[in-house]
């Protein structure tokens, strides 16, 4: 959210999940997060948007588009390719007329052009707690309590620039 503000944009859709994801916390903290990032800088959430699938998201992006949103932050890299794919079947040009970024450094949104600005997440090191916290449970030693919170790192690739026009 960060980098896309600073690059100017004001109409930021958040692009969330359907189906089995919906119910994962992740949503709820991303979509949060996304919320809370736009009311600090004086902005106002793109609520109320349908919700995209890994499949389509011709609608999602027709109404977003509608609310003058120059970007968009997608729940995940299934989402961010879906609305990339819709963006370019409409004739939209990602970046010059729509900044996108995703969450998840998969390597299939390195093959997809333009290559997506993505939110990295410490997997190996979420395995490598994950792993340790498991085995001081079985070994009856669990410290219980929440793991700490990992930081996370952004990959700007090229589906992100300054926005044409502000809307």
């Amino acid at each position: 959210m960060t980098h896309l503000l600073e690059l100017g944009h004001r109409k930021i859709a958040f692009a969330s999940t359907s189906g089995s994801w919906q119910d994962h916390p992740s949503v709820d903290e991303r979509l949060g997060t996304y919320r809370s990032v736009l009311r600090d800088a004086g902005l106002s959430p793109l609520d109320d948007l349908p919700t995209p699938d890994a499949i389509n998201a011709d609608e999602f992006l027709h109404e977003a588009r509608r609310c003058g949103a120059t970007a968009v932050l997608a729940y995940n890299h299934f989402i961010g390719m879906s609305v990339l794919k819709s963006a370019i079947a409409t004739g939209l040009s990602v970046p010059d007329d729509l900044s996108l970024v995703c969450f998840n450094d998969e390597y299939e949104i390195d093959l997809v052009q333009p290559p997506l600005t993505r939110v990295a997440l410490p997997v190996v090191e979420a395995g490598r707690l994950a792993a340790q916290r498991l085995i001081a449970r079985v070994e009856g030693t669990d410290i219980g309590g929440n793991p700490p919170r990992l930081d996370e790192k952004l990959i700007i690739r090229d589906s992100t620039t300054v926005p044409k026009i502000h809307l």
